[in-house]
């Protein structure tokens, strides 16, 4: 038989998730990078026929997706993504990895986007590409597409 403070405790647990949802406190200590050669291993697996291996963010603007993104971003700006699970979001769940990248390891869309998905329990798989778009178009230009703005 539980203990009366034991049985109010959990309920205040079952209240709390109840009203803030499935979030959890993420900061910019929680934010995890990989290397260049590291994102290119992990595109590679996904392209040899692992799709689900792989979710590449983009964030920054269409003006900026257009004009050269990684090969296999999906533009997804932070407004796309609310601050708790819903049908709404993109299918995080489904993915290993999911990558986040801006311009530079500086990018406030990257830092922000990559912060509110793990605040949505994908702490465990979600990591900044660190050199962000000006790097990788210099380290891999052949992997860079250039084009039209994502649809709206």
């Amino acid at each position: 038989m539980m203990s009366r403070s034991v049985t109010a405790c959990a309920g205040i647990c079952v209240l709390a998730v109840a009203l803030g949802g499935c979030t959890t406190k993420v900061d910019e200590s929680d934010i995890r990078f990989i290397s260049s050669g590291e994102l290119r291993q992990m595109i590679q697996t996904r392209d040899g026929g692992r799709a689900d291996h792989l979710m590449l963010i983009d964030p920054r603007s269409a003006r900026e997706y257009a004009e050269g993104r990684i090969v296999g971003a999906e533009h997804i700006t932070i407004d796309r993504v609310v601050g708790e699970k819903s049908p709404r979001n993109p299918p995080f769940d489904r993915y290993s990895n999911i990558v986040v990248y801006g311009n530079d390891p500086a990018s406030a869309p990257a830092r922000g986007m990559a912060k509110r998905i793990m605040s949505l329990g994908h702490k465990k798989t979600t990591r900044m590409y660190a050199g962000g778009m000006k790097e990788w178009s210099q380290t891999y230009p052949s992997m860079v597409v250039r084009g039209e703005e994502p649809a709206k």
